[in-house]
């Protein structure tokens, strides 16, 4: 089991990522680092992730402790701080593995995060799914149908003219009956491949109830193990 604790302040650019809904992961959020400490001091982290200035008693105080405490020191650390000369060279002092400077690139956290953890992205699946969508653009309704779908989104084909930025919403039905509100944004129209039954467009998920997607993880699985489903990740572009 390997345990995360994040630093509150954090939490919002990273919670997202799909590997701490792992088993092997546990994770705990502090308010403060006096209280960042009593949780290390209790469950011994694997990695930390948090703020230089988080309130409190003082980060350089807070690490020190942590690096002269046997069980505590074998602990990585990723902080981030502002970017001047002053606050860098106070982040340094509290000896971490990682120094991100604010405002923090999610993206680039994550991936930090990824590393530390050695967690491989989980595989997503698009399955194949003729589904006829009920679909609003700009409060206006239209009708298009689903060619796959996966947990992330969907590729649809629609009449109507979209573009990359788009948003629209959506309401369909699994096969078990379950319905799909959505709300998603076009991701890539797929120009090349536009015929009689309009166009296909990517759509990527922006609004969705967590169950529901759970409930289409559940569908993609089983097709997988029947053999009807094509291997993507999380963060590729629903038809690409």
């Amino acid at each position: 089991m390997k345990k995360v604790l994040i630093a509150q302040a954090m939490q919002q650019l990273i919670r997202a990522e799909d590997f701490f809904d792992r088993s092997d992961i546990q994770v705990f959020t502090a308010t403060t680092n006096d209280e960042l400490l009593k949780i290390h001091i209790e469950e011994t982290a694997n990695l930390i992730v948090t703020k230089r200035d988080m309130p409190g008693t003082d980060s350089e105080t807070i690490f020190n402790i942590i690096r002269q405490g046997k069980q505590l020191r074998d602990v990585l650390v990723i902080m981030t701080c502002e970017s001047d000369a002053l606050h860098l060279e106070r982040c340094r002092q509290c000896g971490p593995s990682a120094i991100l400077t604010e405002p923090v690139e999610p993206e680039l956290l994550r991936e930090k995060v990824r590393q530390y953890l050695s967690v491989v992205p989980r595989r997503a699946y698009r399955v194949v799914l003729s589904a006829t969508v009920d679909g609003k653009f700009r409060n206006q309704p239209f009708l298009c149908r689903t060619e796959n779908i996966s947990a992330a989104g969907a590729l649809i084909r629609a009449e109507l003219e979209l573009a990359p930025g788009d948003i629209i919403s959506c309401s369909f039905y699994l096969p078990d009956g379950t319905r799909v509100l959505a709300q998603g944004e076009v991701v890539r129209a797929v120009e090349k491949e536009a015929g009689p039954g309009g166009h296909l467009y990517g759509i990527n998920y922006t609004q969705i109830a967590s169950d529901v997607k759970a409930k289409i993880e559940a569908y993609a699985r089983k097709e997988q193990e029947s053999g009807n489903a094509e291997p993507s990740y999380p963060r590729s572009r629903v038809g690409s």
